[in-house]
């Protein structure tokens, strides 16, 4: 396997970028991206690391990269989050006793929901009485984050996790382990990795570079922290107003933003244009993962904006 800067765990088939082969062995296989300036490595193994098996895995890798991307599935145990259209993520993980925590990439995420990881052994140690227990302290529970994060503590790299639920151990849903192979399930499961793979895309490499998206997202994350716009947790309307701001605030740094200072902005008039194309593909996608019609987008955005910006007209 080359060497990269991110090695990427998980749903890769899904992930992966098209227009080439994999490459490797029966065993492992792999393709490789630049994204914002770091290789990334999508790895795809014939076999399943369960449980403490990923911790030999993420040791292997740590001779190729500095950095370990898991994106899979997990369990919730907040009655908030539905299976297969909450994405998951999170700085810590209850491991063999111990608590490890870590930067996370993907922290203050619209898109995503965070909490306290639990590592259990297996599915099979979630009983009634563990998630009454655990339930008020930790939000997520699966076999191996906890290692992966522990295995990439040990050996010096970074680690991040970005997760679909897939199960609610509440009993609430009715979409849970037992239906994970239904066609409608497999359906909702890769449109929500499409949102998965949306946020690796702008998240990866953003300290090496200079961009207008993260920038504005910050800004706007910065209204929600205040109280001006409505937390984006779980509420998907909410989520496409934030995704149109980021839009239009993004078209308003680029009509100030003079062109003497492009240069030392370390931003160029073609970066410009593919950050504003991008927050476009990210409100048009999330309106289409979501399935909003065009009631939703009057509801959801044009009164969340007249509540939210006196000033602005449709």
């Amino acid at each position: 396997m080359p060497a990269c800067d991110v090695a990427l765990l998980g749903y890769v088939e899904a992930l992966a970028p098209g227009g080439q082969e994999w490459r490797g062995n029966d065993d492992v296989k792999w393709k490789t991206e630049t994204i914002n300036g770091q290789e990334v490595a999508f790895i795809g193994v014939a076999f399943s690391y369960w449980g403490n098996i990923i911790y030999s895995v993420v040791e292997a890798l740590s001779r190729y990269c500095s950095t370990v991307i898991y994106a899979g599935k997990l369990g919730s145990l907040a009655q908030s989050d539905t299976p297969n259209a909450t994405i998951a993520t999170g700085n810590s993980s209850y491991v063999d006793g111990s608590l490890i925590t870590w930067n996370n990439l993907f922290k203050n995420s619209p898109l995503a929901v965070e909490g306290a990881h639990y590592t259990l052994p297996s599915v099979l140690d979630e009983t009634a009485a563990w998630y009454n227990e655990v339930k008020d302290t930790y939000r997520f529970v699966d076999p191996e984050i906890g290692w992966a994060a522990k295995a990439a503590k040990d050996f010096g790299l970074s680690f991040s996790y970005l997760h679909l639920v897939t199960d609610n151990l509440s009993g609430l849903f009715s979409e849970n382990l037992t239906t994970e192979r239904e066609t409608a399930v497999l359906k909702k499961r890769l449109q929500y990795v499409g949102i998965i793979r949306a946020i690796l895309y702008h998240r990866i490499g953003v300290e090496q570079t200079v961009s207008l998206f993260s920038e504005v997202l910050k800004a706007q994350q910065a209204r929600v922290d205040k109280g001006y716009m409505e937390p984006l947790e779980r509420n998907w309307k909410a989520c496409l107003a934030f995704a149109y701001h980021t839009q239009e605030e993004a078209w308003e740094v680029v009509r100030e933003l003079p062109r003497r200072q492009w240069k030392e902005q370390k931003v160029n008039p073609e970066t410009l244009l593919s950050e504003i194309v991008d927050t476009q593909i990210q409100l048009l996608t999330t309106l289409a993962y979501a399935g909003f019609d065009e009631q939703d987008l009057i509801n959801g955005v044009i009164t969340k904006l007249n509540a939210h910006r006196p000033d602005w007209k449709p």
